[in-house]
């Protein structure tokens, strides 16, 4: 499976709080962005990455379970770690992670974190923001637009390591040859809305020009957050 990745710490941010890893020939990877003063976000989002991948990588079966447990194994490593340590104390990171399954993939997230399809012509939003806005938004209070420039938008409903237990959504994804899967963090979302990211995915069939031209992007827009991106192809 050809993989690539980028993460830029964004246009105001000082640090990057985002992590990203994959492993091109096990068809892998994993997203993170973390949230925690003094540097607990940083920490947050490299632990569980490095946890989910670890998982990812010693259970070769491609199936719902696994993607669920390499979740929660990273959901108890963020959540111990917090309790361990005073000044990580409250820290979280959403995640999102998918693993390749022949003709298909199982894409796993919790938090605000996004993964999308690119079919053709088509960009499909697989994940459903776990936030406040997105249940707003459910509620019809807010359009999608609004939801992107709401004061609130940073609130999510589910992270890594908050609770001890973790509740993540799952779906198997059918591909076909040529389907791009996109993997992003809320800091390329913030500032491109879905019209946008389908207008490059379709002016960019490399999937490094792709990666290149959605932070730039980004970053052109304001670049208000640290932006991640993975873009993955069988």
């Amino acid at each position: 499976m050809e993989i690539v990745a980028r993460s830029d710490r964004g246009c105001v941010r000082t640090d990057n709080e985002d992590c990203v890893d994959f492993d091109a020939a096990l068809g892998v990877a994993v997203l993170a962005d973390g949230m925690g003063g003094q540097n607990a976000g940083e920490v947050a989002s490299r632990t569980a990455v490095e946890s989910c991948m670890r998982h990812l990588r010693e259970v070769p079966v491609r199936e719902r379970d696994t993607v669920v447990a390499a979740l929660v194994a990273a959901n108890r490593a963020v959540h111990r770690l917090a309790l361990d340590r005073p000044q990580f104390a409250g820290m979280g990171t959403t995640l999102v992670a998918v693993a390749h399954d022949g003709d298909a993939a199982w894409v796993a997230h919790a938090g605000d974190s996004r993964a999308y399809r690119f079919s053709g012509a088509t960009l499909e939003r697989i994940t459903v923001d776990h936030s406040v806005v997105q249940t707003l938004v459910d509620a019809g209070l807010l359009t999608p637009a609004q939801a992107r420039r709401a004061p609130n938008r940073h609130i999510v409903t589910r992270a890594l390591g908050m609770l001890e237990a973790l509740e993540c959504d799952v779906a198997r994804v059918p591909l076909a040859p040529g389907d791009v899967l996109i993997l992003c963090t809320d800091g390329l979302t913030d500032m491109l809305d879905d019209a946008t990211i389908a207008l490059l995915c379709r002016r960019h069939t490399g999937l490094d020009a792709l990666a290149d031209a959605l932070v730039a992007a980004a970053l052109d827009a304001g670049g208000l957050d640290n932006v991640s991106v993975v873009a993955m192809r069988a």
